[in-house]
């Protein structure tokens, strides 16, 4: 089976769906774990959620980081793989802090980039049935074989229902909500990737759950992941 990359728009049932994938193909689901996976390869710490912040990197010391993550993860990968760090279960942090956790740990935008990128492909050529959520992992891993780019969308209206009923929202707090991670998102990709979040050429598949009932789309994503790897 092809390793799957999953983008969603909030509320469009992405990671239940992500979830079910990664059942039926065998494989891992990672979303915030590829985070953990990030600081981990980069030989930096993933704290506990008790923890208090770490105090920021001092400026003077950003670019000498910067420069020596970039030297550890932008070399081929036919020099050979290293193992992986003792990985343990990913440590909780507050929603939407894990991405600013590493790209204030490892200075600028380029190391960031280049240590998520090493990850992702290090996955692909080790876990080849998981399911790869958020991250840029359609910018990264795009046109790589053996590799499922998802897009799971729905319409607004649908989505804000699903996310007012699901976390007990009126109407208005969930059309603030589906907003904001949509944007969040969007942002996240146009910054680390130039590209635009929404763009049919990223993605192999898209799906409309609007449309389509949760398990008809894990059905579609998990009949396409078999084209995929065929090389059909």
């Amino acid at each position: 089976m092809a390793v799957v990359t999953i983008s969603r728009e909030h509320g469009a049932f992405g990671t239940e769906i992500g979830h079910l994938v990664a059942e039926r193909l065998g494989g891992r689901y990672l979303d915030r774990e590829l985070i953990d996976m990030a600081l981990q390869f980069a030989g930096l710490h993933v704290p506990e959620a008790s923890e208090p912040p770490a105090p920021p990197v001092p400026q003077q010391e950003v670019p000498g980081l910067a420069r020596r993550i970039l030297d550890a993860v932008t070399g081929p990968l036919s020099a050979g793989l290293q193992p992986w760090p003792r990985y343990a279960p990913p440590k909780q942090t507050a929603v939407g802090e894990e991405d600013s956790l590493l790209r204030q740990a490892v200075g600028t935008d380029d190391a960031y980039v280049a240590v998520m990128s090493q990850v992702l492909e290090r996955i692909v050529e080790e876990q080849p049935h998981a399911v790869l959520v958020g991250r840029g992992g359609q910018c990264i891993l795009g046109g790589r074989p053996g590799v499922l780019n998802v897009f799971v969308c729905g319409s607004l209206a649908d989505r804000i229902q699903r996310v007012a009923e699901g976390e007990k929202l009126d109407r208005q707090d969930a059309a603030s909500s589906v907003r904001a991670f949509d944007e969040e998102r969007s942002r996240y990709i146009r910054r680390y990737f130039g590209a635009d979040w929404q763009r049919p050429s990223l993605y192999h598949l898209t799906v409309n759950t609007s449309w389509l009932s949760i398990d008809q789309a894990v059905d579609l994503i998990v009949k396409a992941a078999t084209f995929v790897e065929r090389g059909a």
